[in-house]
């Protein structure tokens, strides 16, 4: 009986250790992740998406139906080269200006500007919109930074 006791005062000691060390582990994540999220909000806000800007959006789905044809749906992704038209709290306004795909039926010559034109002046939503940051970009925040336009 004195075995079990002492055994389990061992187990007890060994518990509270372990929950202790858990504990100062995670409050030092959370420090980590908290200062780390502040570094991304602060690069969001340097290249926050402006009218003008260029982007990327990649493997974009499209399904494309024609009843007089076979297959008559036809899907495949393709990754868009676009300008900003407009920006609002959630969406942009974006004009495709090329585009590129791994697919056969978006390389057919024939199907380019049908794909091009699907994407003229189409609300998407921003979050899969990637922006392309080029010098120009980091020299325009730069100046604006300093305020002057």
């Amino acid at each position: 009986m004195l075995i079990v006791i002492i055994c389990l005062s061992i187990a007890l000691v060994i518990s509270a250790i372990t929950i202790s060390n858990l504990l100062d582990k995670n409050t030092t994540l959370r420090t980590e992740l908290d200062s780390a999220k502040k570094v991304v909000v602060k690069e969001k806000e340097i290249f926050d998406i402006m009218p003008g800007d260029t982007g990327i959006i990649k493997d974009y789905g499209i399904v494309n139906t024609n009843p007089k044809r076979d297959p008559v749906k036809i899907e495949y992704k393709v990754t868009y080269e676009v300008t900003i038209l407009e920006v609002s709290k959630d969406s942009v306004k974006v004009t495709a200006t090329d585009f590129s795909s791994f697919d056969l039926y978006p390389r057919d010559p024939n199907n380019r500007p049908s794909i091009i034109n699907f994407m003229k002046e189409k609300w998407i939503d921003k979050r899969i919109v990637e922006i392309v940051v080029d010098q120009k970009k980091i020299r325009d925040r730069k100046l604006s930074e300093l305020g002057i336009e």
